[in-house]
C-alpha cells in the first residue's frame, strides 16, 4: 500500500481538519493548550499524545521555505530553501541541558519541557489524533472504553473536522492504520509476547505487497 503522506496528513485542508486547537499540550488537562485560530499553513512540526503524554516515538518535522525568507539563500548552519525551524527545534532539543537533565520520561518530557515553556515552538505545533500515526496494538488496551473518552460514541460531529477526528478516537489500531507502535517492547527477538505481536501485524502487510514484474525478453541485439 502506498500511502501520501500529503493526503493522509499535510495538505492545508487536511490537516486543518486533523489538528487539534485549544487542546491541553499535556494530558489530561494542563494549563497550557495548542492555538484556538491556528492555521495549517504555520504548522512545522506535529505530533500526537496518547491518554498520558505527547509522545516523541513519531512525529513530523515539515522541510518549507521560512516565512521569514531567511531560507532563500544558503548560509551557516542552514541549507537553501529549508525551513530555519527544523533546525531550531532539533538543536534545541538535542541540547545537553534537556538530554542529560534527569527528566522522568527521557527525550519525551524534554519535549513536553519546550512545548510548554518555548513560545516558538508551540506556535509551530499541531497535536493531531493519535491513531493517525502512531496506534497502539490491541492487546495494549486497543479501542476498550477506557482508551476512549466519553461521549466519543455518543456525539455526533457538527463539521468534517470533527468527523474526521472521531473517525480517530481511541487508540487502538484498526484496519487501515498508518503505524502500529509496540510501545516499551525493547528487543523482540527476546520477548515472545511482543513477537507473537509483531508478527500477526507483520502478516497484515502481505495484501498490501505489489506483485512483482516478470522478466521479458530483452530488446535488441546480444552484447558479447
Amino acid at each position: 500500500m502506498d500511502l501520501d503522506l500529503e493526503t493522509h496528513i499535510l495538505s492545508k485542508k487536511r490537516l486543518g481538519n486533523l489538528m487539534l486547537r485549544n487542546h491541553a499540550v499535556i494530558p489530561p488537562e494542563s494549563i497550557i493548550k495548542t492555538f484556538k485560530r491556528q492555521n495549517a499553513d504555520d504548522i512545522q512540526l506535529i505530533i500526537t499524545q496518547d491518554t498520558k503524554s505527547v509522545k516523541s516515538d513519531s512525529f513530523i518535522i515539515r522541510r518549507r521555505k521560512d516565512e521569514m525568507g531567511w531560507g532563500k539563500k544558503k548560509h551557516k548552519g542552514g541549507k537553501k530553501g529549508a525551513t530555519m525551524f527544523g533546525y531550531y527545534l532539533l538543536d534545541l532539543w538535542f541540547d545537553p541541558l534537556y538530554r542529560f537533565y534527569h527528566f522522568k520520561e527521557g527525550e519525551t518530557s524534554a519535549l513536553e519541557h519546550l512545548i510548554q515553556w518555548h513560545p516558538t515552538v508551540l506556535a509551530k505545533l499541531a497535536i493531531i489524533p493519535q491513531r493517525v500515526m502512531l496506534s497502539y496494538p490491541v492487546a495494549a488496551g486497543g479501542n476498550s472504553p477506557a482508551n476512549k473518552k466519553k461521549g466519543d460514541k455518543d456525539a455526533k460531529p457538527t463539521n468534517e473536522g470533527e468527523e474526521i477526528r472521531a473517525k480517530y478516537a481511541g487508540t487502538g489500531f484498526e484496519s487501515g492504520d498508518f503505524v502500529v507502535h509496540f510501545e516499551k517492547c525493547g528487543d523482540v527477538d527476546k520477548n515472545k509476547a511482543c513477537m507473537k505481536e509483531f508478527e500477526r501485524y507483520w502478516k497484515m502487510t502481505e495484501k498490501y505487497k505489489k506483485p512483482e514484474k516478470k522478466a521479458g525478453k530483452a530488446k535488441g541485439k546480444p552484447v558479447a
